[in-house]
C-alpha cells in the first residue's frame, strides 16, 4: 500500500510539472501573439512628420517672420544703391567719398538703435504684436525721404546735406530698433517646441527681404534716373 502510493504521488508530481511546463509555454506564445515586432517608420513618412512640424511652428508665428522680411525689404529697396547716388552739395567732396559717409552714417545710425533697445529702461517697454505693425507702417515713410533725396537732388530742401542726413539716421536708427524688437518679441512669444524652428526661420526671412529688396532697387534705379 505504501509503495502504490507513493507511486500515485510521484504520478502526480510529474503530471504538475507537465501541466505547468505546457502553461508556461503557452502562455509565451499567447505574449508573442499579441505583441508582434512592430515595423521602423519609412524615411518618407519621418520626413513628412518633420514638415509637418515645422510648417506648425511657422504657422503659429508668422508675425515676426513677416515683420523681419518687411523690414529689411523696405530697408534694401534704397539701401545701398539708391543712396550712394546722392550728390553732395556744392561738390565739396567726391561722388564716392559722399556715399561712403552716407553708408556710414546708415551703419552708425543703425547701431545706435539696436544699443538703446538693449538699455534696460527700454527693452521692458518695446512693443509688441500690433504695436509692432504700427512702427514698421510708420516706418515705411524713411524709404520715402531717402526716395525724395535722390529724386529731387537738386531742391534747396531735399539735396541739403542736412536733409540727407536725417533722412538716412532715421532709416538706419528704425531698423536698428525695430530688429532687436522684432527678435525680442519672436523670443517671448514663441513656444519652447516652436523656438528652434523659428529661430532658424527668422535669419532666412531676413536674407530673403534684403535679396528682394537689392534686386528691386537695382532694376528700379536706371530706370527712373537713368544718369
Amino acid at each position: 500500500w505504501t509503495s502504490g502510493l507513493g507511486g500515485a504521488t510521484a504520478l502526480q508530481r510529474r503530471n504538475s510539472a507537465a501541466g505547468l511546463r505546457a502553461s508556461q509555454s503557452s502562455g509565451s506564445l499567447g505574449r508573442l501573439g499579441a505583441s508582434p515586432r512592430s515595423s521602423p517608420a519609412s524615411p518618407l513618412s519621418r520626413a513628412s512628420s518633420v514638415v509637418s512640424s515645422v510648417g506648425g511652428s511657422v504657422a503659429r508665428s508668422w508675425q515676426p517672420l513677416a515683420c523681419v522680411f518687411i523690414l529689411y525689404l523696405q530697408t534694401y529697396l534704397v539701401f545701398p544703391a539708391m543712396v550712394i547716388k546722392w550728390p553732395p552739395q556744392k561738390g565739396w567732396t567726391t561722388q564716392e567719398t559722399y556715399g561712403l559717409v552716407v553708408v556710414s552714417a546708415f551703419q552708425v545710425s543703425d547701431l545706435c538703435g539696436r544699443l538703446l533697445c538693449m538699455s534696460k529702461r527700454v527693452a521692458p517697454r518695446l512693443p509688441t504684436g500690433a504695436g509692432i505693425w504700427v512702427l514698421l507702417g510708420l516706418r515705411a515713410l524713411a524709404p520715402l525721404l531717402c526716395i525724395l533725396c535722390w529724386l529731387r537732388f537738386s531742391s534747396p530742401l531735399w539735396g541739403s546735406m542736412a536733409t540727407q542726413g536725417v533722412a538716412i539716421f532715421i532709416h538706419g536708427f528704425s531698423q536698428g530698433v525695430l530688429t532687436n524688437t522684432v527678435f525680442q518679441a519672436a523670443s517671448s512669444a514663441t513656444g519652447d517646441g516652436d523656438r528652434d524652428a523659428v529661430g532658424r526661420a527668422l535669419p532666412l526671412c531676413l536674407c530673403s527681404g534684403i535679396v528682394l529688396g537689392t534686386t528691386v532697387c537695382s532694376a528700379v534705379v536706371p530706370l527712373l534716373h537713368p544718369s
